[in-house]
């Protein structure tokens, strides 16, 4: 690069700095340096221009990319292989040289050495030689490797009221299993104790450097010194801060056609000193009113795994049926991976219907079972990734003094793409399959058969109106239901977002889905106001090929994007 610095063509800013009174002026961009008072009729600072021409020159590439050790002895051996798979580092030689990327390559290096047993390796020192004339840059970057270790005792300090065995049980190791270190396997036992909810401060760290020897037994230190590659035994620390265990809480939403509806809860996370959290919750709408208990125990006889229940009293009036009903579930849930979760268990439930002026019991026993892939980055606010559910749950029973059996089958997958980094401007889609098998509509209770229309479902209508209606305008539900939506989510302001959507849905009589029972189609337009715990929804949906039974909009408060 070549720099020039070009004061203006005057004599006074040409003329040569001779003197310490003339140096301070020169800082200070004056050229008419004075002495004694100052006055009002002094000159302006001069302005200077400067202009800095660059020469790109020809571009180097890296033709050597070389790893040293700098211990004593050094072990250039356990450093990585250059290499893109997981038994090497990828290093920038034969490519051009960029600053960022050797950087880059270097902080490759050390993770690789803190996934291979190094908890203290860290990049020391790197020198660089050009050849002008071959336009190459070689490489060396020396590295500190350190001990080579294997997790040891696990140290907890802080609780409280949280057992000790519970915390240990997220562990996954011993001091006789003692496995290699690896910084990834510290990570996710910090990620995994956060998300319990009891702790308001959780670090899972090996001793500092300044204390690698003190955590070992001498004879392991000793072995270190003199060069041995045994790994030494090294102690973890788990520091936890309890966080409280009771949460009190609420929300409200809103819908056109159901009115405002205010929920809350009082929650407690540990009630046996294991995590066991209980909730008991309310919903308050216009026409529907619920009360419900729930209880987890994670961690339930083996790692990822939880015991569930719950029980709940429900009310409803709705244009397609009125119902009160007791129902009671049981059962597992288990953690295949941190996306991937399926659980299974038991239910049984009795209901009092209404349905087309006619008052019916149902007593159905059930066998719900799930699986559910979770790809997306959050819960109430996705920006990319995407989610599948599928759930299947046979019955059998008794419905207006009749055995019933039959099963029902719902999927669900979501899909978000961001177009921008920043996930700005977001396009998310989902869509919807369901079926029941195994018997008539008719002989299927009206909560159990399928519905579409809603706020989380098609909006512009009213929840479960779409689809075959009844000589009263009534939804009669069915036994297959498609849907399919999608919608752009526009920030405006890092608060405020616009969304216009465009959804589909219908139900038929038939086991597959039969598009050409009727296709409703719903559009709108909404507005999110971004906050620390979710975005606050405001939708307004129109019918797009409205029916004489549907209302001509609906509008939609929740906090929460719609899916």
């Amino acid at each position: 690069a070549d720099f020039e610095i070009r004061p203006p063509d005057s004599p006074g800013a040409a003329r040569p700095v001779a003197s310490d009174t003339q140096s301070t002026n020169a800082e200070t961009a004056s050229d008419n340096p004075t002495s004694g008072e100052p006055t009002s009729e002094q000159s302006p600072p001069a302005v200077h221009e400067v202009v800095i021409n660059l020469r790109p020159g020809d571009q180097f590439q890296i033709d050597r990319f070389v790893l040293r050790s700098t211990d004593s002895p050094p072990t250039d051996a356990a450093l990585p292989q250059a290499s893109p798979d997981d038994d090497g580092v990828d290093l920038p030689a034969g490519r051009a040289a960029i600053a960022r990327e050797i950087v880059a390559a270097e902080q490759r290096v050390v993770d690789w050495l803190h996934e291979h047993g190094h908890p203290y390796a860290e990049h020391v020192s790197r020198t660089a030689i050009a050849d002008p004339d071959a336009h190459t840059l070689s490489v060396e970057s020396s590295f500190f490797t350190g001990p080579r270790a294997t997790l040891g005792e696990v140290r907890i300090t802080g609780l409280e009221s949280v057992d000790e065995d519970y915390v240990r049980s997220y562990v996954g190791w011993s001091e006789a299993t003692a496995p290699l270190f690896t910084q990834s396997r510290l990570d996710r036992l910090q990620r995994r104790l956060s998300s319990t909810g009891l702790f308001e401060r959780v670090r899972v760290e090996p001793p500092a450097r300044d204390a690698q020897y003190s955590g070992a037994t001498d004879s392991a230190a000793g072995a270190r010194e003199a060069g041995s590659s045994e790994p030494i035994a090294l102690p973890v620390s788990v520091d936890l801060r309890e966080a409280p265990m009771r949460t009190v809480g609420g929300g409200v939403r809103y819908s056109t056609d159901s009115g405002p509806a205010i929920r809350g809860f009082f929650e407690h996370r540990n009630l046996f000193g294991a995590n066991e959290t209980s909730r008991v919750s309310a919903t308050v709408a216009l026409f529907e009113q619920e009360l419900g208990v729930s209880f987890r125990k994670p961690q339930f006889l083996r790692d990822r795994q939880s015991l569930v229940g719950g029980l709940s009293l429900h009310r409803l009036e709705d244009d397609a049926y009125d119902e009160q009903a007791a129902r009671l579930h049981v059962g597992l849930e288990r953690s295949l991976s941190d996306r991937l979760q399926v659980g299974a268990g038991g239910s049984v439930q009795y209901a009092r219907i209404e349905d087309e002026g006619k008052l019916e019991t149902a007593t159905l026993f059930g066998l719900p079972m799930f699986a559910r892939y979770d790809a997306s980055n959050s819960l109430l606010d996705p920006t990319r990734g995407y989610r599948v559910e599928a759930n299947l749950t046979p019955y059998t029973g008794r419905y207006d003094s009749r055995p019933v059996h039959f099963a029902v089958v719902d999927t669900d997958l979501s899909a978000y793409w961001p177009f921008d980094s920043e996930a700005r401007y977001v396009f998310a889609a989902r869509g919807r399959v369901a079926s029941v098998l195994g018997a008539k509509r008719d002989d299927i209770p009206p909560p159990q058969r399928l519905y579409s229309g809603g706020g989380g479902s098609v909006r512009g209508y009213k929840p479960r109106f779409i689809g075959p209606l009844d000589a009263n305008g009534d939804p009669q539900g069915g036994r297959s239901a498609v849907e399919a939506g999608a919608e752009l989510r526009l920030k405006l302001t890092p608060s405020i977002a616009v969304v216009p959507f465009l959804e589909m849905g219908t139900v038929s009589d038939f086991v597959l889905p039969d598009l050409e029972s009727g296709v409703q189609f719903g559009g709108g337009l909404g507005v999110r106001y971004y906050t620390a715990v979710g975005p606050i929804r405001a939708d307004v949906g129109v019918p797009i090929n409205k029916r004489r039974e549907d209302d001509p909009f609906q509008i939609y408060v929740s906090i929460g994007q719609a899916f």
